[in-house]
This record gives structure tokens, sequence and C-alpha cells, in this order.
């Protein structure tokens, strides 16, 4: 009897499948009778006359795909008979009869091909091999060729064609990987996104299934699993940074599953929505700006504090005058940029610091996971659970609604300070250790001022100290030996920072796991008193690094109320026609004049105030 549902179910699924594979079969059909139609054959063109644009390619060209074909060039030469290397262009058919043109074959013979050139204010855009093309140039430029050929494929498209079938040509002519090497994970989590319809509402169902073969493709990946579980909040939150083109060299999916497992879903999302804020501060909001903001700029900006170090702004102001920062905007528009650039005053976070940075996370976060009563599973997050273990509130409602935005979320926000304060004490050193110093420089001062790791403070103590912390806060804590009794106090970290006199720390320090070399600062920059101070900072030291890292991570804790403890109780007052009063004005007019006035603001409760 069992065996029929099953047969059905496979039957379905063979139908399913064989139905699909006609349609693909049917769009490849068409796409390719299409191309066809268009081919024109190959030819000979100047080098100067291929166009790589100012399109998707230069705004996430980072350069090292540029370098390693310059490597490949170097080696074996300049590779232009061989199909594979040919350059395709699509052109349309008004420009082919009026901005190309035929002429004596000059630049190379003997090879049977025709020979193009174009007019002045025309050329041929390249859809692919950008990266030998421009390789290609470099080299020829030192050879001393003045006049570089290569060898291109062409396709007229009729103007008056279905408009799909000519973008879908484009399509298969652009994103095909034959010359180059694999895609970055944001080019192609970019791709899926855009043909799922985020950019445009319209969907591309053929291109999406390429985009996922391409990431599955890779031999022992489990990428495309990773990035198919990202639940809807994170994936959202990505989501929001497609329109800054250039940051997307960052993204690793790689780790997306690690991100998933830490259930720190508000501290991710907070840090995601610090760098869209920070890059879109930089053009006040306008997403035109924000799409023209190159891979090379990204990587120039990241993790520099322009407002803070001097040296931050000096070397800035050196790539300024040399074009290199915001090159695809207008001159214009780059001056109002920079102005803005220079007023940073923290680190400029970027996917690739984001993806270094959750590596000191995950350390807090395994120190958190000792509070929590049972694990998180599912879409519980530790912030979750612990706020289901706080046990103080107030039984005046409004009180606990005061509560549940004010003191909670001050009390959670310490509680993840402590954790990341000493985390590296409280872990394994087989899973979390600080980073050591591999620069001679840093060595070298390491040893002359004594700064190493040394482990001078009990774990079981300061264990003892955290478990104390939360039990004093309100929350409930997993019992066991050693949290019954209150622990001695921890001795105060001094004030101290890293590295001595007036140098800022490199930028590669400025992300990721902090180092051995810096414990005392980092321990100061993550206490009380250093973190309620005020910033006072003149460079970009390892303690202000942390303090940012920290706020990066964890301003959704910022407890400055939206509203005050009077507004949420006349949220729970109704009026006689069942309508909710809004205001403290509403409260007055009501008659309730004394409740409104018998608030604490030291107790967070509403108090009962004798009739007068």
């Amino acid at each position: 009897m069992p065996r029929r549902p099953r047969r059905t179910r496979e039957r379905r699924r063979r139908l399913s499948e064989t139905s699909k594979q006609a349609d693909i079969e049917f769009k490849e059909r068409e796409i390719a009778d299409y191309q066809n139609s268009c081919f024109q054959g190959s030819a000979v063109v100047r080098l100067s006359d291929l166009s790589t644009g100012q399109g998707w390619w230069n705004l996430t060209n980072d350069g090292q795909n540029v370098a390693r074909m310059t490597k490949i060039l170097n080696i074996q030469g300049c590779l232009r008979l061989s199909r594979e290397y040919h350059v395709p262009v699509v052109v349309d058919y008004q420009d082919w009869y009026s901005q190309v043109y035929f002429e004596e074959p000059t630049l190379v013979s003997g090879l049977g091909l025709p020979q193009l050139r174009t007019s002045r204010d025309y050329s041929f855009f390249a859809l692919d091999h950008k990266s030998l093309i421009t390789a290609a140039r470099e080299k020829f430029k030192r050879m001393g060729v003045d006049e570089p050929w290569w060898v291109i494929d062409i396709y007229v498209a009729d103007t008056n064609a279905d408009i799909a079938l000519k973008d879908e040509l484009v399509r298969t002519l652009q994103e095909s990987f034959s010359n180059e090497y694999r895609p970055p994970d944001g080019t192609i989590y970019r791709n899926i996104r855009f043909y799922q319809g985020v950019f445009t509402g319209v969907c591309n169902q053929v291109a999406e299934d390429y985009w996922w073969a391409v990431l599955d493709s890779e031999p022992g990946s489990r990428k495309g699993d990773y990035l198919r579980a990202l639940h809807r909040d994170l994936r959202d939150s990505f989501d929001s940074l497609l329109p800054i083109t250039g940051i997307w060299t960052g993204l690793n999916i790689g780790v997306l599953h690690k991100i998933k497992a830490m259930k720190c879903d508000e501290p991710i999302i907070c840090y995601l929505e610090h760098i869209r804020q920070t890059f879109s501060n930089l053009v006040d909001g306008d997403l035109d700006l924000l799409s023209h903001i190159d891979a090379s700029t990204v990587r120039l900006i990241r993790s520099r504090a322009p407002k803070v170090s001097a040296q931050d702004l000096s070397e800035l102001e050196d790539e300024w005058n040399k074009g290199t920062l915001f090159s695809s905007i207008e001159d214009h528009q780059r001056g109002i940029i920079w102005e803005r650039l220079k007023n940073i005053d923290l680190p400029i976070p970027t996917l690739e610091t984001f993806f270094q940075d959750i590596l000191y996370l995950e350390v807090g976060q395994t120190v958190m996971k000792h509070l929590c009563l049972s694990p998180p599973k599912g879409d519980t997050t530790i912030d979750k659970v612990l706020r289901s273990q706080y046990t103080e509130y107030s039984i005046a409602p409004v009180s606990a609604a005061y509560q549940e935005r004010t003191t909670l979320p001050e009390k959670l926000c310490d509680l993840w300070r402590f954790s990341l304060q000493n985390g590296f004490e409280l872990t394994s050193k087989r899973h979390h250790y600080r980073r050591v110093p591999r620069k001679q420089k840093d060595k070298s001062r390491a040893y002359q001022l004594g700064l190493i790791e040394i482990p001078t403070r009990d774990p079981l103590l300061l264990l003892q100290h955290f478990l104390s912390l939360a039990q004093s806060y309100g929350f409930e804590v997993p019992t066991g030996e050693g949290n019954h009794f209150t622990p001695p106090d921890l001795p105060q970290p001094l004030p101290c920072d890293f590295p001595p006199g007036d140098d800022d720390v490199d930028i590669e320090r400025r992300c990721g796991k902090p180092f051995t070399d810096s414990i005392n600062a980092d321990l100061f920059a993550l206490s009380r008193e250093s973190l309620r101070s005020a910033w006072m900072d003149e460079r970009v030291s390892a303690g202000f690094v942390r303090r940012c890292v920290f706020r990066a991570f964890f301003s959704y804790l910022n407890t400055t109320a939206t509203s005050s403890p009077i507004q949420d109780l006349v949220e729970l007052i109704e009026d006689q026609n069942g309508s909710i009063i809004q205001g403290t004005d509403s409260l007055v007019a009501s008659g309730n004049l004394g409740l409104a006035n018998s608030f604490s603001h030291e107790t967070g409760n509403f108090e009962v105030l004798p009739t007068p």
C-alpha cells in the first residue's frame, strides 16, 4: 500500500523535471537562433576602439584580476587568434551602417579577417574579457606598440527586434567567464538578487538559475546551501547594501552559515545598517551616486577615519589629487563628497571589515551563551533568550514597557561589553585567540615594552563575575557549582592605550580580532569608564578601534528613550469611544493629570498619590 504514494510522487517529480527541461530547451533554442541570426563574423580592430565602459565591471574592479591577467600575459604573451580570446561586441543595426567602416588590412596581414574602424565618437563595447583587454593595453604600452590590434566577434542587433531577446543576447555574452577567473561572491549574490527582481521587480528565472549554477559549481562548496538558508531579516540587511556597487567585492558567502549559527542577528544587522548609513551619509542619500561608488574607492577608504587621523587624511588627499577616489562620479559631486569624507570620525566600515569583525563578535557570543538556560534554536537569538530570562519587570504595565526599552537594553549592552572585554580568557584557546603581530616593527616594540599575552586572570573567577553580574541585573542564569557566592571584585583596568606616542594603528589592525600586544589597551577601552566617557581621540589607536567596533555592533542597545514613560501609559488608556488617547495633553484633557504627575523617574513606576 505505501508504494503507490511514493510512485505517484516520483512520477510527478519526473513530469515536473521534464516540463522544466522542455522550457529550458525552448528558451535556449530561441536565444541560439537569435544569436546566430545576429552574428556577422570576426574582424580585426584597433585595441583603442574597444571600450570597457563605465558599468558594473568598472565599479567592482578592484584590480586583482587585471594583475592576474598581467602575469599570464607576461609569461605566455598575448594570444589573440583563438576563439576563446575573441571579444564579443553587440552593435545596433543603425550604428553598424553609420559608425562602423571596413578598411584595408594595415594592422596585421594574412589572417583572412576584415579590418574595421569606427567613427571618432564611437567605440565597440566589450562584453567579455575586460580584464584581459586592460592588461593587454598596459603590456603593449610597455612594448612601445603604437597601434595594437585585437579580434572581435560581431553581433548586429536590429533596433526593432524583440528587446527581451536582445537583452538576453547581451546577458549571455556578458555573463561568461571562459577567460576570467571565477566571479567573486559579491557578483554572484548581486546577480542572483537582481534576477530575482529585487532591483526592478522583473524576474529572469533562466538567468537566476545560471548564477545559482555558478555558485554551486565549486567542488566541495556548500555556498549555495548557505545562501538559500539565510533567513529573511539577515538577507534584507544585506540587500540594503545592494545600491552601493563597489562594496560587494568584500562579500564572503562561505561564512554565511556561521553568521546564522551565531544567533546574533541584532548586532549583525546593526553593523550592516552602520555600513549602509555611513555610505548613504557620504552621498546625502543619493541612490544614483551610491551606485557609482567603485570598488577601488571602497578599498582606499576602508577603515579610514580622516577627521581623527591626520595620516589618514593626508593619504586620502593624495589619492584624491590623483583622481582615484570616486573616479566614476562627476567632479562637482566629487568635491561635495570629499568634504563629507573628511568629516568622518569613525573607521569606515565595509563588507570586508564586517566579515573580519564577526570573528571578534563570535568570541563574545561564545561567552554570552553561558547565560542562556537553553541554547537559542530556530530564529531565536541570544538577545531574545536573555530577554525571556529577565525577571525584574515591574508589575505596572507601563513600567514594564519602559524597562523593555531603556533599562533592559542597557543591561544587555553591559553584558555584551563584559563578554567582549574578557572573551579570550573565558573561551578555549583552541578556537578563540588573539592575533600575534607579524611585522618586525610590531614584534620589536612588543619585546621592548613587554607587551606579551600572559594569563593573569583566573577564567573561573571571571565566569563567576559574569554570572553574578547577570544575576544582579535581574536575569535568571544557569545554576551550578561555583556561582552560588559573590566573587571578590575584579581589579579595574588602568587607563592606557596603544601604540605608545601619537602613532595610529595600521589599517590591517582596525578590524578583526585584536592583537596580543594591545591587551591592556583593549581591556580599558571596553571598560564602563571608557565607554561612558566622552571620546576626545586625535588618532586611531587600539582603544579607539575597540570602542568603534563595539558601537558598530551594539548601538541598537542605545538606551536613549524614543518616548516618555507617560506616553507608554497613555497608549494603554482608551477613551469611551475605544480610541487610544495620545500624548500627555490627552491625559490632562481626560482628567488624568494626577496620574500623569505621579510617575517616578527613580523607580520607573506610577506611584499612588494622596487624594487632595
